[in-house]
Protein backbone atom coordinates (compact mmCIF):
# COMPACT_ATOMS: atom_id res chain seq x y z
CA UNK A 1 0.00 0.00 0.00
CA UNK A 2 1.40 3.38 -1.01
CA UNK A 3 2.02 5.72 1.91
CA UNK A 4 2.48 9.49 1.58
CA UNK A 5 3.32 11.88 4.40
CA UNK A 6 3.09 15.68 4.47
CA UNK A 7 4.56 18.00 7.11
CA UNK A 8 3.99 21.61 8.08
CA UNK A 9 7.07 23.76 7.48
CA UNK A 10 7.91 23.77 11.19
CA UNK A 11 7.14 20.02 11.40
CA UNK A 12 4.64 20.68 14.19
CA UNK A 13 2.06 18.49 12.51
CA UNK A 14 1.85 15.90 9.78
CA UNK A 15 -0.69 14.14 7.61
CA UNK A 16 -0.17 10.55 6.50
CA UNK A 17 -2.23 9.05 3.70
CA UNK A 18 -2.75 5.54 2.45
CA UNK A 19 -5.55 4.30 0.27
CA UNK A 20 -7.37 3.08 3.38
CA UNK A 21 -6.05 5.33 6.16
CA UNK A 22 -5.69 8.96 7.13
CA UNK A 23 -3.57 9.99 10.14
CA UNK A 24 -3.22 13.52 11.48
CA UNK A 25 -0.54 14.17 14.11
CA UNK A 26 0.10 17.34 16.04
CA UNK A 27 3.17 17.78 18.25
CA UNK A 28 2.54 21.41 19.22
CA UNK A 29 -0.95 21.36 20.66
CA UNK A 30 -2.36 24.77 21.54
CA UNK A 31 -6.07 24.29 21.96
CA UNK A 32 -8.77 21.82 21.01
CA UNK A 33 -10.80 24.15 18.76
CA UNK A 34 -7.73 24.91 16.63
CA UNK A 35 -6.75 21.25 16.31
CA UNK A 36 -10.34 20.15 15.58
CA UNK A 37 -10.55 22.79 12.83
CA UNK A 38 -7.36 21.40 11.28
CA UNK A 39 -8.73 17.84 11.46
CA UNK A 40 -12.01 18.86 9.82
CA UNK A 41 -10.22 20.78 7.03
CA UNK A 42 -8.07 17.75 6.25
CA UNK A 43 -11.09 15.43 6.33
CA UNK A 44 -13.06 17.74 4.06
CA UNK A 45 -10.23 17.77 1.54
CA UNK A 46 -9.74 14.01 1.84
CA UNK A 47 -13.47 13.49 1.29
CA UNK A 48 -13.34 15.64 -1.86
CA UNK A 49 -10.58 13.54 -3.47
CA UNK A 50 -11.19 10.04 -2.10
CA UNK A 51 -14.06 7.65 -2.46
CA UNK A 52 -14.85 6.97 1.18
CA UNK A 53 -17.04 3.90 1.61
CA UNK A 54 -17.04 3.86 5.40
CA UNK A 55 -15.02 4.38 8.54
CA UNK A 56 -13.53 1.32 10.19
CA UNK A 57 -11.86 3.08 13.08
CA UNK A 58 -11.22 6.51 14.55
CA UNK A 59 -8.76 7.26 17.34
CA UNK A 60 -8.20 10.53 19.15
CA UNK A 61 -5.11 10.33 21.32
CA UNK A 62 -3.23 12.66 23.66
CA UNK A 63 0.27 11.77 24.83
CA UNK A 64 1.10 13.88 27.86
CA UNK A 65 4.80 14.08 28.75
CA UNK A 66 5.17 15.07 32.38
CA UNK A 67 8.63 15.87 33.74
CA UNK A 68 8.97 14.25 37.16
CA UNK A 69 12.19 13.24 38.86
CA UNK A 70 10.67 10.93 41.46
CA UNK A 71 10.83 7.21 42.25
CA UNK A 72 7.92 5.03 41.13
CA UNK A 73 6.93 4.62 44.79
CA UNK A 74 5.95 8.33 44.90
CA UNK A 75 3.70 8.33 41.81
CA UNK A 76 0.61 8.19 44.02
CA UNK A 77 1.33 11.84 44.90
CA UNK A 78 0.75 12.81 41.25
CA UNK A 79 -1.55 10.19 39.74
CA UNK A 80 -4.71 8.38 40.78
CA UNK A 81 -3.72 5.68 38.30
CA UNK A 82 -0.28 4.16 38.91
CA UNK A 83 1.56 0.85 39.35
CA UNK A 84 1.93 -0.69 42.79
CA UNK A 85 5.48 -1.97 42.88
CA UNK A 86 7.00 -3.77 45.88
CA UNK A 87 9.27 -1.49 47.93
CA UNK A 88 12.32 -3.62 47.10
CA UNK A 89 12.04 -2.60 43.44
CA UNK A 90 10.30 0.75 43.41
CA UNK A 91 13.42 2.90 43.73
CA UNK A 92 15.31 1.09 40.97
CA UNK A 93 12.54 0.67 38.39
CA UNK A 94 13.87 2.07 35.14
CA UNK A 95 10.62 1.55 33.30
CA UNK A 96 7.02 0.48 33.68
CA UNK A 97 3.80 0.55 31.72
CA UNK A 98 0.22 0.06 32.81
CA UNK A 99 -2.44 -0.22 30.16
CA UNK A 100 -6.19 -0.15 30.78
CA UNK A 101 -9.15 -0.27 28.38
CA UNK A 102 -12.50 1.09 29.52
CA UNK A 103 -15.57 0.33 27.37
CA UNK A 104 -17.95 3.19 26.47
CA UNK A 105 -20.86 1.88 24.36
CA UNK A 106 -19.30 1.37 20.92
CA UNK A 107 -16.02 3.03 21.93
CA UNK A 108 -13.07 2.41 24.23
CA UNK A 109 -11.07 4.72 26.45
CA UNK A 110 -7.43 3.63 26.55
CA UNK A 111 -5.26 4.71 29.48
CA UNK A 112 -1.51 4.15 29.53
CA UNK A 113 0.86 5.39 32.21
CA UNK A 114 4.50 4.67 31.44
CA UNK A 115 8.11 5.49 32.13
CA UNK A 116 10.64 4.42 29.53
CA UNK A 117 14.41 4.09 30.02
CA UNK A 118 15.58 6.52 27.34
CA UNK A 119 13.27 9.35 28.56
CA UNK A 120 14.74 10.12 31.97
CA UNK A 121 12.51 11.92 34.45
CA UNK A 122 9.51 11.73 32.13
CA UNK A 123 6.17 10.08 32.79
CA UNK A 124 3.91 9.48 29.80
CA UNK A 125 0.19 9.70 30.47
CA UNK A 126 -1.25 8.51 27.18
CA UNK A 127 -5.03 8.74 26.80
CA UNK A 128 -6.89 7.61 23.70
CA UNK A 129 -10.49 7.19 22.68
CA UNK A 130 -11.20 4.75 19.86
CA UNK A 131 -14.24 3.70 17.87
CA UNK A 132 -14.67 0.00 18.59
CA UNK A 133 -17.50 -0.86 16.21
CA UNK A 134 -16.43 -0.55 12.56
CA UNK A 135 -18.63 1.60 10.34
CA UNK A 136 -20.86 2.73 13.23
CA UNK A 137 -20.37 6.35 12.16
CA UNK A 138 -20.17 8.07 8.80
CA UNK A 139 -17.68 10.69 7.66
CA UNK A 140 -20.39 13.31 8.26
CA UNK A 141 -20.68 12.23 11.92
CA UNK A 142 -16.95 12.52 12.65
CA UNK A 143 -17.12 16.02 14.15
CA UNK A 144 -19.68 14.97 16.77
CA UNK A 145 -17.67 11.84 17.54
CA UNK A 146 -14.49 13.91 17.95
CA UNK A 147 -16.23 16.29 20.36
CA UNK A 148 -17.42 13.36 22.48
CA UNK A 149 -13.97 11.74 22.34
CA UNK A 150 -12.26 14.97 23.38
CA UNK A 151 -14.63 15.36 26.33
CA UNK A 152 -14.01 11.76 27.48
CA UNK A 153 -10.23 12.26 27.20
CA UNK A 154 -10.33 15.52 29.17
CA UNK A 155 -12.45 13.84 31.88
CA UNK A 156 -10.01 10.91 32.04
CA UNK A 157 -7.04 13.26 32.28
CA UNK A 158 -8.59 15.20 35.17
CA UNK A 159 -9.68 12.00 36.94
CA UNK A 160 -6.20 10.49 36.57
CA UNK A 161 -4.13 13.27 38.13
CA UNK A 162 -3.93 14.57 41.68
CA UNK A 163 -3.95 18.18 42.85
CA UNK A 164 -0.17 17.97 43.20
CA UNK A 165 0.17 17.08 39.53
CA UNK A 166 -2.34 19.80 38.58
CA UNK A 167 -0.01 22.33 40.22
CA UNK A 168 2.75 21.30 37.78
CA UNK A 169 0.55 22.37 34.89
CA UNK A 170 0.00 25.77 36.46
CA UNK A 171 3.72 26.52 36.74
CA UNK A 172 4.63 28.57 33.68
CA UNK A 173 8.15 29.55 34.66
CA UNK A 174 11.57 27.93 34.26
CA UNK A 175 10.58 25.64 31.36
CA UNK A 176 9.36 22.73 33.48
CA UNK A 177 5.81 22.74 32.18
CA UNK A 178 4.56 19.26 31.33
CA UNK A 179 4.00 18.97 27.59
CA UNK A 180 0.59 18.05 26.23
CA UNK A 181 1.30 16.47 22.88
Amino acid sequence: VQHVQFFKKDRSSSISLRSDMLTIKCSKYNEWEEFKKEIMEVLSYYKSIAEIKGIRSVLLRYINKINLDIPVSKLYNYFNYYPKIPNEYSEISESFQIHTRVPYNDNRLILILAKIPYEKNTIFYDIGYVLSTPERITIDEIQDWLEDAHEKIEDAFEAGITEECRKLFKVKENGHIPKRV
